[in-house]
């Protein structure tokens, strides 16, 4: 589909016609959580991420790049290096807006501001109240975007701390009613700043029961001003050509219709929307990150990623074991071996403390280990 409109386009240049100015392509990504790298499944990767932001960007004149967090947490890219590598990267591909996912602030407020200073995205929040606390003056509640005659406005929904966040890595952060925030913020955007549309970006999930927040679901179905959500948090897959995929059109309280999206997780699709301006009528698919893009990988891109992949690949290649049979990630015998893992590592870091029993979240184990 990509070469295909790469053909078209160079048709409609060569004859003169101006291409999609009447358009605007949304590309989106969430929950990438550190997936530098393909997966063991050999989708995603960042390179080649990037080879279909670069296609798209070739073929349209307006195209807005959109992260909606939990860019980080889940590989040793993080674990090492803090969140440097993601920043560094995505700022390679130009992300246009990015907020915050709960792992953001995995490792305190203090390190997070350091790493968001150097995020050349637009950084927003309309439902946190950051005064006072390291993230202050650093997140806009909201950005207008002009594409010919056309201005779409875009928020951002982010979940309630409490029971999400570690306490101490949030500390001084004011949760706002994500519904009351949104509605308010996107009634000022139609009838103060004039938009033609509203965009609402969240990390509050599909339809997860995380009280007090509220799913992408019940914001869409509360919402009157808004005409797309861009979800993250919950993992999920809204795929159109999917038989068995979650509902993308919602109706909201006056009736109209609005389209909700989420690609999933650790980067194996790319969100595309194109929006019809200034009626906001849109159409959304996935597009899948895999091998087919290796030969277009960029190699300056590439050259960033080479001295983090570098320390990545020494720590990996260490040899600490054998397994006779394979432990997948929802198994019972993994969660049972990491529980007896970490009690035998509680004994030997507090060997005075006479360490009995280890308690293990089994939402944190998120791959299995391979037989061998």
């Amino acid at each position: 589909m990509i070469l295909e409109r790469l053909l078209l386009c160079g048709v409609l240049m060569a004859g003169g016609i101006a291409v999609d100015a009447e358009e605007l392509v949304i590309l989106h990504t969430n929950d990438t959580h550190s997936q530098i790298e393909p997966n063991d499944r050999d989708l995603g990767g960042i390179l080649r991420r990037k080879v279909l932001v670069d296609s798209v960007r070739t073929v349209h004149d307006n195209v807005l790049l959109i992260d909606a967090g939990d860019a980080v947490q889940g590989t040793l890219y993080f674990t090492l290096y803090g969140g440097e590598v993601e920043r560094k990267m995505m700022n390679a591909l130009g992300y246009d807006i990015q907020i915050l996912g709960n792992h953001e602030f995995d490792n305190g407020m203090e390190a997070l501001a350091e790493q968001w200073r150097g995020v050349n995205a637009e950084k927003l929040s309309t439902n946190y109240d950051m005064r006072g606390t390291p993230l202050d003056t650093l997140f806009a509640p909201y950005t207008i975007k002009r594409y010919g005659n056309s201005l779409i406005g875009v928020i951002a929904l982010n979940l309630d701390p409490k029971g999400m966040i570690a306490d101490k890595n949030s500390e001084g952060i004011v949760y706002l009613d994500a519904i009351e925030a949104a509605n308010a913020t996107a009634w000022h955007l139609k009838h103060n700043e004039h938009v033609d549309g509203v965009i609402a970006v969240t990390h509050i999930g599909y339809d997860t029961s995380n009280p007090p927040t509220p799913s992408d679901i019940d914001l869409a179905a509360a919402s009157k001003n808004i005409d797309l959500i861009i979800g993250g948090h919950s993992h999920t897959t809204i795929d159109p050509k999917s038989p068995k995929s979650p509902a993308f059109h919602v109706v909201n309280a006056v009736g109209d219709t609005v389209l909700v999206t989420q690609t999933g997780s650790r980067g194996q699709y790319l969100g595309e929307i194109v929006v019809d301006l200034p009626s906001m009528k849109s159409d959304y698919r996935l597009l899948t990150v895999d091998r087919r893009l290796d030969d277009r990988i960029d190699r300056d891109a590439a050259s960033i990623l080479e001295p983090y992949k570098a320390g990545v690949e020494r720590l990996m290649g260490e040899r600490i074991g054998r397994l006779d049979k394979e432990m997948s990630s929802s198994s019972d015998l993994l969660l049972n071996w990491v529980a007896d893992v970490m009690l035998e590592m509680g004994g030997r870091l507090s060997p005075d403390s006479n360490v009995d029993l280890s308690i293990v979240n089994k939402g944190g184990i998120r791959r299995g280990l391979p037989k061998g």
